[in-house]
């Protein structure tokens, strides 16, 4: 597409912007494949053309591999803009043109609503997701502590032998093992640790 078409595109009330578009994850392949299947579905949006678009190479950092993509794109109007921020979460977005924006209160107002189910949907389910993570805190608390009185029901043990016989190593298990003694759960003699019976 020309600067000629471009021009034209704009004069027709289209928003000419450049976004940015990152995926992470592993292994390498699937970073690859998702990100090109996101610049495909965009290509498939009616009322988003892309003018131009450049894929980096996925990088890896520590276990995680990550790749973005740069667009530019033309897209019909202002609220097919705020759709389009929402539902593909770009990490950047630069106008170009035109200096100006037209939306129209019955379209902003329908944006607006959407935004704000989405973030009543998102709110219930952190709510639930903190359920379920206490459930499980508590459930895991009981397991350590049952786990506890088996280990330290017939003799006084170091932090190597609880160690050894749980499974967990002792930089992972010293913090539960510290916090059971505050708690009274367990007693400290010297190097042993015995139950508070």
């Amino acid at each position: 597409m020309e600067d000629q078409k471009l021009r034209e595109k704009l004069d027709e009330g289209y928003i000419y912007c450049s976004v940015i578009l990152e995926v992470a994850g592993k292994p390498k392949e699937h970073v690859v494949e998702t990100m090109r299947l996101l610049i495909s579905q965009i290509k498939e949006i009616k009322d988003i053309k892309l003018y131009k678009g450049d894929l980096f190479k996925p990088k890896q950092h520590e276990e995680v591999w990550s790749t973005f993509a740069e667009l530019e794109l033309l897209v019909k109007d202002a609220s097919i803009l705020l759709h389009f921020c929402f539902e593909y979460a770009p990490s950047s977005v630069e106008i170009i043109g035109p200096q100006n924006l037209n939306l129209k209160n019955q379209k902003f107002a329908a944006f607006l609503n959407d935004l704000v189910t989405r973030m009543h949907n998102i709110g219930n389910e952190l709510k639930e997701l903190k359920a379920d993570n206490n459930a499980l805190t508590k459930n895991a608390t009981a397991l350590f502590q049952n786990i506890m009185i088996l280990t330290l029901r017939d003799k006084e043990r170091p932090l190597s032998g609880i160690s050894k016989n749980t499974g967990i190593p002792e930089n992972q298990l010293k913090p539960f093992i510290d916090l059971m003694v505050k708690n009274k759960f367990l007693k400290q003699k010297r190097e042993l640790y015995c139950l508070n019976k």
